[in-house]
């Protein structure tokens, strides 16, 4: 038998706290934020981690899965608007970024998921679970919760520019968006 400290009780309390928190600052948007990442564990658990083991590729399956998570997140917490499109291209853009690059290094790096022997652990009784792009699976989901914060408040920054002064240019709207 496995014998460890109980901490559910503790864990459901944090989860209650955060949870009230998040929906006394955000009110309906907090709550739909929760809901996307009630959406978003689901799409990983139901999805992504079956799929993963059942020797389907790790990169590819986060490209699907991150597309997923950042479409249901984004549109839950911030509503059907173009904002909020604007906001899920660029995600999207970004997140294609990301696994160029984390391919690239993964491999310039001879990242091979497998360090130490606990990591080994995870290819016991399978053949199919390929360490490797489970290191660029983790760089991709990794990356989503930062690309989906950036892109929301970037476009939300440049919607509020645009209100504030409808004469700015696009060019002008660009330079004051990156600053």
């Amino acid at each position: 038998t496995y014998n460890d400290r109980q901490r559910r009780s503790v864990l459901l309390w944090l989860f209650l706290l955060f949870a009230v928190a998040v929906i006394a600052l955000g009110r309906w948007r907090g709550f739909f934020a929760l809901v996307g990442l009630g959406a978003s564990l689901v799409v990983i658990l139901q999805f992504m981690l079956p799929s993963m083991l059942d020797g389907n590729s790790p990169s590819r399956v986060a490209i699907v899965g991150s597309s997923a998570v950042a479409f249901l997140a984004l549109y839950l917490a911030n509503g059907l608007r173009p904002m909020t499109t604007v906001a899920l291209l660029g995600t999207l853009g970004a997140l294609s970024l990301t696994v160029v690059l984390a391919t690239l290094f993964t491999e310039l790096a001879h990242f091979t998921g497998a360090q130490n022997e606990d990591a080994l652990l995870v290819t016991f009784g399978t053949s199919a679970v390929d360490l490797k792009g489970l290191v660029l699976a983790g760089m991709v989901l990794g990356a989503l919760g930062a690309l989906d914060d950036i892109t929301i408040t970037q476009a939300s920054s440049v919607g509020e520019l645009r209100a504030a002064d409808p004469t700015l240019s696009r060019r002008e709207l660009y330079r004051a968006g990156m600053r």
